[in-house]
């Protein structure tokens, strides 16, 4: 009799236990926000996380199989470039590093110590490392942030004593270190304030609209501006650099600008006529040199900054192909 009692005790317990379970999962909804087809709007669809969960569709699936083979080449061929120490000085491009970071979480291939050791960037990135400029603290901050390790105390002492935003092209650094350190609330306010005009600058481009647009989405601000003014510069062949003539870093940056703020990276550049940003993209790159040129009429890639910035773009829009979720590569 005490051995039934037992079993009987033993049988309520898992029933229980199985209700438990059920609960939690009934209330697992997800994050999934895939992007849309309708230019300009942002997303707004039921979440697709269903059990065994988000599943990639097969066209999707082949896409990442080419950007990932393109990538994986771009590592191999030129991260020397990108992540390395000089004369005891540590070198980064932190578009480079922070795509590295986000491909290692979502089903990469890469760890960022086999191209250059934990050790060396702890050794390196002392709690007083020199910071007088935002192009200082942004490459300390994403480093550390890949790296997992503390943020130096220099780091946050400047960006708290900046007393007035640096414009147009500082509002995009200044809002990626704001939003992680959260420690300069005028300089944010100031920053926010100036997006709904910020086009009407001077020398403004889409590189920085693009990049505006990759800093805001944790911020509530409008940016349709922003949408906007990237249009007029958008052709078949991608969006307009400083030149006039469509580049490769100037439609990377405004991909990420649009996958951030989860708009349909199709852009309608005139009256039902389309271009496909990430389909522009491939078009800029040369597979002899593992690189993206940075204009159509260029011979050879352009590895100092054309490649690097595609490189985070493809590893953004990539892992949004593979996740169905809106993302930012900054923060």
């Amino acid at each position: 009799m005490k051995v039934f009692k037992k079993i009987i005790l033993v049988f309520i317990f898992v029933l229980a236990l199985t209700g438990l379970i059920g609960c939690k999962n009934d209330n697992n909804t997800g994050d999934k926000d895939p992007i849309n087809n309708v230019p300009g709007e942002v997303i707004d669809k039921e979440d697709p996380d269903e059990e065994p969960g988000y599943v990639v569709p097969d066209e999707d699936q082949k896409l990442i199989s080419i950007i990932d083979a393109i990538l994986k080449d771009i590592i191999e061929q030129h991260s020397s470039n990108y992540l390395k120490v000089v004369d005891g000085n540590l070198i980064s491009n932190y578009d480079y590093v922070a795509a590295i970071h986000l491909l290692s979480n979502n089903q990469f291939d890469i760890d960022i110590t086999t191209l250059l050791s934990k050790e060396k960037v702890e050794e390196l990135l002392t709690d007083d490392i020199e910071t007088n400029t935002l192009g200082d603290a942004i490459r300390v901050l994403i480093l550390t942030r890949a790296y997992e390790l503390l943020l130096p105390n220099s780091v946050g002492s400047f960006v708290e004593t900046i007393e007035k935003s640096g414009g147009p092209f500082s509002i995009p650094v200044e809002l990626i270190l704001l939003e992680t350190l959260k420690n300069n609330d005028q300089l944010q306010t100031e920053a926010l304030k100036l997006i709904p005009t910020v086009h009407e600058t001077d020398w403004f481009s889409a590189d920085t609209a693009g990049f505006i647009m990759a800093a805001t989405s944790g911020f509530e601000v409008e940016t349709s501006n922003l949408v906007s003014f990237i249009k007029q510069l958008t052709t078949e062949q991608g969006v307009k650099g400083w030149d006039d003539k469509p580049a490769s870093e100037t439609t990377a940056m405004v991909l990420l600008g649009y996958i951030s703020q989860g708009l349909d990276i199709s852009i309608e550049y005139e009256a039902n006529a389309k271009v496909n940003l990430y389909e522009a993209l491939m078009e800029f790159y040369v597979p002899t040199e593992k690189g993206f040129k940075s204009r159509l009429d260029h011979d050879n890639a352009d590895l100092a900054f054309a490649t690097p910035q595609v490189f985070a773009a493809l590893a953004l829009y990539r892992t949004y192909l593979l996740t169905g979720q809106k993302l930012n590569l900054y923060y």
